[in-house]
């Protein structure tokens, strides 16, 4: 055993700077002004390959045949007057009509395909520095189910769900 290969590993794992999982900052385009004060987590796969099975003989191999776009889950806080989910509502409202019509994502009227954009906190030799992570153009898909309860004196929190709009 080399001890001093393995007190070198400790020492770099000691001095790394792991990323912690509050270091990020969303935006969607059109949000209420204080939207990621809202923002409690978000969940993501930023990359999903679609595959498909190809029997030769007696094995099988999978053959990739597609990228598919990005689900994006956030929870969020609402404020008092209910902000977030107003604003949710109004932008499903752009995409499908009480008619049950679909508008056209890049109608002006309607226009309801938003950036959404994550920062990260990264370290550099000053510190801290938010830099661009990502960018996806999404559309909304759901708000997940609100719980209230008189015994619960947390926060009203609930999921909500966009999708990228193409792979």
């Amino acid at each position: 055993m080399d001890f001093n290969r393995e007190k070198m590993m400790v020492k770099r794992m000691v001095q790394a700077k792991f990323q912690h999982g509050w270091q990020f900052r969303l935006e969607i385009e059109k949000q209420p002004v204080d939207f990621d004060l809202f923002v409690k987590d978000v969940s993501y796969g930023p990359v999903e390959i679609e595959y498909e099975p190809l029997k030769l003989g007696a094995i099988q191999i999978q053959v990739p045949t597609g990228v598919l776009p990005v689900s994006i889950s956030m929870t969020v806080r609402d404020h008092d007057d209910e902000r977030i989910y107003k604003w949710f509502t109004e932008w499903k409202d752009l995409v499908v009509n009480p008619d049950g019509t679909v508008n056209p994502p890049m109608h002006p009227d309607f226009k309801w395909l938003r950036e959404w954009k994550k920062h990260t906190l990264v370290h550099d030799a000053k510190g801290f520095v938010e830099v661009l992570s990502e960018t996806y153009l999404v559309a909304p898909v759901q708000m997940g189910d609100i719980t209230q309860s008189y015994d619960d004196h947390g926060f009203k929190e609930f999921p909500i769900t966009v999708i990228q709009y193409r792979s």
